[in-house]
């Protein structure tokens, strides 16, 4: 489509009609799928010379004329009529323009399909934000998005949902790996939203406990998650070694009192001294019983540790996300922007 202008347009060609076409060509004007009832809906009128047609923008019942499509010669052409503003006009290039002669019909598309290169993931940050460059989208509620790969990384566990496909502000989610009682699940998350009137796709790592809790699966937090194991493992062992000297103590305690010589009084203090040590050492080890459970299950995930850097390495640098944005007119897919494989220098 040519620029809007209030000054209108000389005529842009949009294509060539063949003869057949041309004969008895009739132009119909369909809308994206799934807009509000608040939305500016487009159709067209033909004008009495039968060769061309008004664009005419309404919402509620209220029409406002903004273009004309024409044919000259066999030339299927358009131009913004005088005064028209963007506001009013600019959803006309959403439409999908039918051009029917006779039992046969063909869809013409009224905008650019916008293309980019993709990005591989940078895992530094815990949220990547991938605008989508394309002006005069359709309403928000009408956007669908699609994941068609994650390429230069291997297999994908899961998706959810599986088709890869979701609506504007619907979650799309990649398990790379299963969590466990060890180690976490790595998850890529997305979502397509707006943000500050621009439509973004956010991306963000996770990495997701077996009971849902989840963190950023970024560098320095896989850096941070080692570090604390490290400490807490070194905190367990301190407070086992500390427990097992308190068991020495005690232990030494009730031998001296394994045998008592005394008043009947002294006797029955010992008996009672006696059964409160027996109380603290049961639980001492008791204690240390957990704190050995606690320090193996640490144990493991640090030994885990590993294979989520051999994972984070795999992605970081490497993966990229090929998808499309897309809209539907009837069952037409129309796509708005697209993200291409990463193209070798």
């Amino acid at each position: 489509m040519p620029a809007i202008s209030t000054e209108g347009t000389i005529p842009i060609r949009l294509g060539k009609l063949t003869a057949k076409e041309f004969e008895g060509c009739v132009l119909a004007l369909h809308n994206p799928g799934g807009q509000s009832t608040a939305a500016l809906v487009y159709d067209l009128k033909r004008e009495s010379d039968q060769a061309s047609w008004q664009a005419v923008a309404s919402r509620k019942g209220t029409p406002t004329p903004v273009g004309k499509f024409y044919i000259d010669d066999d030339n299927l052409s358009f131009r913004w009529l005088p005064g028209v503003t963007r506001a009013v006009a600019a959803g006309l290039c959403n439409c999908l323009l039918e051009v029917t002669s006779g039992s046969e019909s063909r869809l013409v598309g009224l905008r650019v399909h916008v293309r980019e290169t993709a990005s591989v993931l940078d895992l530094r940050k815990d949220l990547t934000t991938i605008n989508v460059a394309v002006a005069d989208l359709p309403e928000d509620g009408t956007l669908h998005f699609e994941l068609t790969e994650l390429a230069g990384y291997g297999k994908v566990l899961q998706y959810d949902p599986p088709t890869k496909r979701v609506s504007f502000k619907q979650p799309l989610k990649l398990v790379l790996k299963k969590a466990d009682k060890d180690s976490p699940g790595i998850e890529l998350h997305m979502m397509l939203m707006k943000n500050a009137s621009k439509v973004n796709l956010n991306v963000r790592p996770l990495m997701v406990a077996e009971k849902g809790a989840t963190l950023p699966f970024t560098t320095k937090r896989l850096v941070d998650v080692g570090n604390g194991l490290n400490n807490e493992l070194a905190a367990a062992n301190n407070a086992k070694a500390a427990d097992e000297k308190q068991v020495t103590r005690v232990e030494e305690n009730l031998l001296s009192l394994s045998v008592v010589v005394g008043t009947a009084q002294e006797i029955a203090l010992a008996r009672q001294r006696r059964a409160e040590l027996q109380r603290q050492l049961a639980a001492l080890e008791a204690e240390i019983k957990v704190l050995e459970a606690n320090i193996a299950a640490i144990d493991r995930r640090i030994k885990a540790l590993p294979a989520l850097g051999e994972l984070g390495n795999a992605l970081h640098d490497k993966a990229s996300l090929n998808f499309r944005v897309y809209y539907l007119v009837g069952n037409k897919r129309v796509d708005l922007f697209s993200v291409d494989p990463k193209k070798s220098p």
